[in-house]
């Protein structure tokens, strides 16, 4: 996925659209469904509703609202999280890297979006810039498509 997607669908149409995900109930986090808002065009950094993976224990999935792009809890306090370093974990090398393989087993989310973002270069490679095209579901424009993630907690400045 590039560096920009979509995530259209209100707070109820979420809570409508993920009640069983993967056999399990979902449901909103005390606050986080008025923190949610819908964006139209999302980079790394920005706010996005994420099902959070139960534990073993529990049998149901809380929705949160997270920030897209990884800042691994190993980076050093006090510095800028930089959102746009990893933000996508390919399939690939998601396993043998170390700031994605630690939260294969235990920190896994999926991330309900209404379609993201790619750009393709001129045929000619004669005008600079780059044509966005969207790429999303046809017809069912309030179901989400899900995609995989993953989360960490971290602490440190954001300014």
């Amino acid at each position: 996925m590039c560096g920009r997607t979509r995530q259209s669908l209100s707070a109820d149409a979420l809570a409508r659209h993920a009640p069983t995900l993967g056999g399990r109930t979902t449901h909103w986090k005390p606050s986080a469904a008025a923190a949610h808002s819908p964006r139209q065009n999302a980079s790394p950094g920005s706010s996005l509703a994420v099902v959070v993976q139960a534990g073993e224990a529990g049998p149901a999935q809380p929705l949160s609202v997270m920030r897209w792009g990884l800042v691994p809890s190993t980076s050093p306090l006090g510095s800028k999280p930089d959102f746009w370093r990893m933000f996508n974990a390919r399939c690939e090398t998601v396993d043998s890297l170390a700031s994605f393989r630690r939260l294969l087993g235990r920190r896994r989310c999926a991330v309900p979006l209404s379609g993201w973002y790619e750009w393709t270069d001129d045929e000619f490679k004669e005008v600079k810039t780059k044509q966005p095209y969207y790429v999303g579901r046809e017809g069912e424009a309030e179901a989400p498509l899900w995609a995989a993630g993953l989360w960490d907690s971290w602490e440190g400045t954001e300014g």
